[in-house]
């Protein structure tokens, strides 16, 4: 594949996760879209996905999906959703790696790819669990817990019109700035972050925890050359010297850190995962790449920003996602499988880093 791979695994991973969920989906019922067995928000979703098929991708790039579906439904049920699982994971991957490491990856050729995936995998691995939280600078949905939980609430103000003109918008950089541009007309903050935290308390503790690490050989070096590759890729991009930069990252990594020191209070799985149902779908999407116990830590962190225990949010009620009553729309978000819920391990050799 060419280039276009980036894109071919976005939508084939769009079209493949509205397909597993709708799979999962109850007989038909009242409220049901014009395919039997699924929900007028997945139809939609379907729909959707197959409509960026036809505009977005050539021939060959359609072709070529069509191959890899073909095999995907090849497999026994139980081992397609691990293989997207995967391909979800590589997608992520690759769409964090600095742009000229990137494109070093979609240059090489298909039969000496997977030796330069290895290669560049051992500077930039792959998130795990035993990755520390508290380095990744990238966060699910392009922010940190704190910025997606004012997505959240300004998300939640929304018109369904206002929803669906931020829906309409290509790129998710794009469309969480239409969110925060909506959010200061609404006087509603860029970030919420705990009460009592405190950037000149922490910020020292960061700088220490990074200083103690570039001691240390083996995996945990990894994301601090991540961490500072990303830096140094962005101030390029802004065409700002480090100096500028750093105190903004020393926050980022501050405030992850403060997360990693005071655990979010526990939400009930049952509410944990209506709570996940209402978050746009696009933001759904950036818990993929993460094993089930890390999705729930990072989801319960978003939803303690938004509800500061004791608040809770009221399912039952139809309320917008924030502390105050109101309406909520979620015709814009597609249900998914919930990070609440078990998800499987991905299936691979060792010859996959995915």
């Amino acid at each position: 594949m060419r280039p276009a791979v980036h894109k071919l695994i976005a939508v084939i991973l769009g079209v493949g996760g509205c397909l597993l969920a709708a799979g999962s989906s109850p007989g038909p019922a009242s409220g049901r879209g014009g395919a039997s067995g699924i929900s007028a928000d997945e139809y939609k979703a379907i729909t959707a996905a197959l409509r960026r098929f036809d505009l977005q991708l050539g021939p060959s790039e359609q072709a070529a999906i069509r191959e890899l579906d073909s095999r995907l439904r090849k497999l026994p049920e139980n081992e397609s959703p691990r293989y997207l699982a995967v391909m979800r994971r590589y997608h992520d991957w690759l769409a964090s790696l600095p742009d000229a490491v990137r494109q070093k990856v979609l240059d090489a050729p298909p039969s000496g790819r997977m030796a330069v995936v290895k290669q560049t995998v051992a500077r930039y691995p792959v998130p795990s669990d035993e990755t520390p939280y508290w380095l990744r600078l990238s966060e699910m949905g392009g922010g940190s817990p704190s910025e997606l939980a004012a997505v959240v609430r300004v998300w939640g103000e929304l018109t369904p019109e206002q929803r669906r003109e931020v829906d309409r918008l290509p790129l998710v950089a794009a469309k969480r700035e239409r969110i925060f541009k909506f959010g200061r007309a609404m006087k509603l903050a860029r970030e919420i972050r705990p009460p009592d935290f405190r950037p000149e308390e922490w910020i020292p503790k960061a700088e220490a925890r990074v200083d103690e690490l570039r001691w240390i050989e083996g995996e945990l070096q990894a994301p601090i050359t991540r961490a500072e590759a990303k830096a140094e890729a962005a101030s390029k991009t802004k065409g700002e010297a480090k100096a500028k930069l750093r105190p903004a990252v020393l926050e980022r990594l501050a405030l992850n850190l403060y997360f990693l020191s005071h655990p979010a209070a526990p939400v009930m799985a049952d509410r944990l995962d209506a709570f996940f149902r209402t978050l746009p779908s696009w933001v759904q999407t950036g818990f993929d790449a993460y094993s089930a116990d890390e999705a729930r830590r990072k989801l319960t962190e978003i939803y303690r920003l938004v509800y500061p225990h004791p608040s809770e949010f009221r399912p039952a009620t139809p309320a917008r996602i924030s502390p105050s009553p109101g309406k909520t729309d979620s015709s814009s978000s597609a249900p998914r499988p919930s990070p609440v819920g078990p998800k499987a391990a991905p299936a691979g050799s060792g010859a996959s880093p995915f």
